[in-house]
C-alpha cells in the first residue's frame, strides 16, 4: 500500500496511545482506529495505526464505498487536490495532538532541542533536503541563527569514523580560546570559528553547561 504521505507527515512523531483514545481512535485489539468524514459527508476517512505506530490511511467514496486514492498521485487535478488537502490537514491535527515529537536521533540532542522550545518557543527548522538531520534554531524577530544542531561524522573533528550528532552554537569570541580546551569542544564545523563552537552531543558535556550556552547565544542575536 502506497503509504507515502502518511510517512512524510509523521516522520518525527511517536505516537502517544492515551491522546490517540482521547482523540476519538477506537482500540480493537492492538489497532487504533479512526472514521472521519469530509467533504459535505461524501468521502469518509478510516486511519488506523498498529502498536508499532505504523498507520494506514484510506478514503472511500461513501456512495459505492470504493477507495479514492487519485489524491496520492503525483499530478492532481482540482477535486483530488481538495481531498489530499483535507486529509493532510486530518493527519496534521492528529500529530499535533495525539504524538510527542522526536527531532533527533540522540537523547541529549533532544534535550537540548526540548530546552529550546520551552523556553525560547523556537522550533528546528529544517532547511535542506540534503541534510534532514539539520535543524537551525534562529530569532524570530530578526531571523539570526543561534544554534544548529546536526548529524556529521565524527572524523570531521580527527576523531573516530561514526556518526554523531552536534550542537553550534553562537559564542562570544573573547571565549573561543577557552572553551575549545574543553573536553567534546571543537571550532564551530562549517561556521565562522571566530564566533561559534561545535559540541558534541554525547553525554560528555553537562545539559546545564549547554544551556547556558544557548542563553548566551540567544541574548547575543539579539543585541
Amino acid at each position: 500500500m502506497n503509504n507515502e504521505i502518511e510517512i512524510e507527515v509523521f516522520k518525527k512523531a511517536n505516537f502517544n496511545f492515551q491522546k490517540l483514545e482521547k482523540y476519538g481512535f477506537k482500540k480493537d485489539n492492538d489497532i487504533y482506529k479512526l472514521v472521519k468524514t469530509i467533504l459535505n459527508d461524501k468521502f469518509k476517512i478510516i486511519i488506523e495505526i498498529d502498536k508499532n505506530g505504523t498507520i494506514i490511511g484510506k478514503v472511500l467514496d461513501i456512495k459505492t464505498n470504493d477507495e479514492y486514492s487519485n489524491f496520492r498521485g503525483n499530478t492532481l487535478g482540482d477535486f483530488s487536490s481538495k481531498v489530499k488537502s483535507e486529509y493532510l490537514a486530518i493527519l496534521n491535527d492528529i500529530k499535533s495532538k495525539c504524538s510527542d515529537i522526536t527531532y533527533f536521533s540522540e537523547n541529549q540532542a533532544n534535550r537540548v532541542c526540548n530546552y529550546i522550545i520551552d523556553k525560547f518557543k523556537i522550533n528546528p527548522e529544517f532547511l535542506w533536503e540534503k541534510f534532514p538531520g539539520y535543524g537551525v534554531f534562529r530569532n524570530k524577530d530578526n531571523n539570526k541563527w543561534f544554534a544548529v544542531i546536526l548529524n556529521i561524522n565524527k572524523s570531521k573533528f580527527n576523531g573516530e569514523d561514526k556518526e554523531v550528532e552536534v550542537i553550534n552554537v553562537k559564542v562570544n569570541p573573547n571565549n573561543i580560546e577557552e572553551l575549545l580546551k574543553r573536553t567534546n569542544y571543537y571550532e564551530g564545523y562549517h561556521m565562522n570559528k571566530k564566533h561559534w563552537v561545535s559540541i558534541i552531543l554525547d553525554d560528555k558535556v553537562l545539559d546545564k553547561e549547554i544551556f547556558e550556552l544557548v542563553d548566551e547565544a540567544y541574548l547575543l542575536i539579539k543585541k
